[in-house]
């Protein structure tokens, strides 16, 4: 009896490997629109996403919708700005520039696939030169970053179009579509990866030595 209850955890260990080794994690971005052209107005006008997990990119297994609303909430949570204020204050500049690096090398190791593209991107600022440096400067850093996750080109699937406001004001508006899909393994990689390297984990193991060292 316990040798067959050992074969079915193993079975269903190996299932759930299987699983998680053909899936992928696709995030729909449907609808984002960005913009401050118009004063005493939310920044976020409009955002419809969807997070989903497919199986072989063909049976989805998961669903969840997520709009502005849903955005509002979050942004409210004291949890949230826990988190936000714990990233933010007591660092020094050389622990902010190392943990700008470690999410870089983060969003390279989850081999992110961009799938369809739709960007617009109107800026203008209160310089007419510092309006056409921002505009060279995005338009050089997407193509670069285009590169990096497109698999194979499409002009139909990846479009943007950067335009500049020389209506001599600061002023944004963005408006986003698209999909990008990451395979799961690499996020449960990288998620236990940042558990065993962060600060509460060192904290702990510190704390421990130094309970341990005052009874020697």
């Amino acid at each position: 009896m316990n040798m067959v209850l050992v074969f079915i955890l193993l079975f269903l260990m190996a299932l759930f490997v299987l699983i998680i080794s053909i899936s992928n994690l696709r995030v729909s971005i449907n609808k984002l629109e960005v913009s401050n052209e118009i004063e005493n107005t939310p920044i976020i006008k409009k955002f419809e996403m969807s997070i989903s997990v497919y199986i072989l990119n063909k049976i989805k297994i998961f669903n969840k919708n997520i709009n502005e609303y849903d955005l509002k909430s979050v942004k409210n949570s004291k949890r949230i700005e826990q988190v936000k204020n714990k990233l933010l204050n007591g660092k020094s500049v050389k622990e902010k520039k190392k943990n700008v690096k470690m999410d870089i090398d983060i969003l390279k190791r989850l081999n992110i696939n961009l799938k369809e593209l739709n960007l617009e991107l109107k800026l203008g600022t209160e310089d007419v030169l510092l309006t056409t440096f921002l505009i060279t400067i995005i338009s050089i850093i997407i193509s670069m970053a285009l590169a990096k996750v497109i698999k194979k080109y499409d002009e139909k699937k990846y479009k943007y179009l950067i335009i500049p406001n020389y209506n001599n004001k600061n002023s944004l508006k963005i408006i986003l579509n698209g999909i990008i899909e990451i395979k799961l393994v690499n996020i449960i990689s990288i998620l236990f990866k940042l558990l065993f390297r962060s600060d509460y984990f060192v904290k702990r193991t510190s704390n421990r030595r130094s309970y341990a060292n005052g009874y020697e």
